[in-house]
C-alpha cells in the first residue's frame, strides 16, 4: 500500500488546507496560527521531514503514513500467538480486508487514523498488562498510557480513548495493583494536559477560533442525537459487515 501511488501527492481536503499547511509553517520556523483545538503531533513529524528534505517531499509522510495499518494486523497476530488461536487467527486474516480499506484511507494524510490506530495499540497494552505480573505489568500499563496520550495529542477524537484508558485499565486490574491506574493517569494528564490547556487559552484570550460547534452542531446537517449513532452504526456495517464483523468482535 505504500507504494500503491508513491510519488503522489496529499489531495484530500482537510490534509492540503489544514494538516499539511501547517507542516509547511512548522518548516518554515513558524508557529501555525487557526489551528482551531488541532493537536500539532503530526504536522510537525512530517515538518521534520521536509526539513532534513530540504524541500517538500510530500511522497515520504504519504508513505510513513500507509504502514500504519500493520500494526492492526501485529496486534491481531499476537491475540493469536498468546492463546485466543482460533479467534486472533481468523481476525487477523480478516484484518488484511480491513487492510485493504483502511490502508488506502491512511494514504489520504488524515490524523483520525493514526490516532485511532494509536488508541487501539493503548489499549491492548492495557489488556496485556492485565496478563503479566507486578513491574512488567506496570511498565505495559505506563507504556499504554504514553501512547493514548501520542493520540490525544494527534487528533481530539483520541482525547475520548485518553479519557477511557485509565477507567479500563481500572476495570481490567486486579484490586492489589490499583496503583497503576493513577500512574496511568498522571502521565496522561502530564502529556495532554498542557496542549488542550494552551489551545483553550490562546481561544479565549489570544484571537484564536475554535471549531467545536462545527464539529458537534453544524456538520451533523439537522441530525439528532439518536439519528447520529444510527448513522455512525450505518458507516460501521457498511465497512465491517458479515464474517468480518463477528470475527473482529470475536
Amino acid at each position: 500500500m505504500a507504494f500503491t501511488d508513491f510519488g503522489e501527492i496529499f489531495t484530500t481536503w482537510d490534509t492540503v488546507v489544514s494538516w499539511n499547511k501547517w507542516a509547511l509553517e512548522w518548516a518554515g520556523g513558524s508557529f501555525p496560527v487557526q489551528t482551531f483545538e488541532y493537536p500539532q503531533s503530526l504536522p510537525t513529524l512530517w515538518s521534520m521531514i521536509y526539513v532534513v528534505a530540504g524541500r517538500e517531499l510530500q511522497v515520504f509522510p504519504k508513505a510513513m503514513m500507509a504502514w500504519l495499518p500493520m500494526l492492526m494486523f501485529l496486534v491481531f497476530a499476537d491475540l493469536a500467538r498468546v492463546g485466543r488461536v482460533v479467534t486472533g487467527t481468523v481476525a487477523a486474516l480478516s484484518c488484511l480486508k480491513l487492510l485493504l480499506l483502511f490502508g488506502l484511507f491512511s494514504l489520504s494524510g488524515y490524523a483520525d487514523f493514526p490516532s485511532g490506530i494509536m488508541s487501539f495499540v493503548a489499549f491492548y497494552a492495557a489488556a496485556l498488562s492485565s496478563r503479566e505480573k507486578d513491574a512488567d505489568a506496570d511498565r505495559l500499563a505506563l507504556v499504554g498510557a504514553v501512547i493514548a496520550s501520542g493520540a490525544a495529542l494527534t487528533k481530539q477524537s483520541g482525547v475520548f480513548f485518553a479519557f477511557c484508558y485509565p477507567l479500563f485499565l481500572w476495570l481490567i486490574s486486579p484490586g492489589s495493583r490499583h496503583s497503576r491506574v493513577w500512574q496511568s493517569f498522571v502521565v496522561l494528564l502530564a502529556l495532554v494536559a498542557p496542549w488542550y490547556s494552551y489551545r483553550l487559552y490562546a481561544i479565549k484570550f489570544g484571537g484564536e477560533l475554535s471549531n467545536i460547534a462545527v464539529t458537534t452542531q453544524s456538520i451533523h446537517v439537522g441530525r439528532t442525537y439518536p439519528d447520529r449513532l444510527m448513522h455512525g452504526l450505518d458507516l460501521i456495517h457498511s465497512v465491517l459487515n458479515g464474517p468480518l464483523l463477528w470475527s473482529v468482535i470475536g
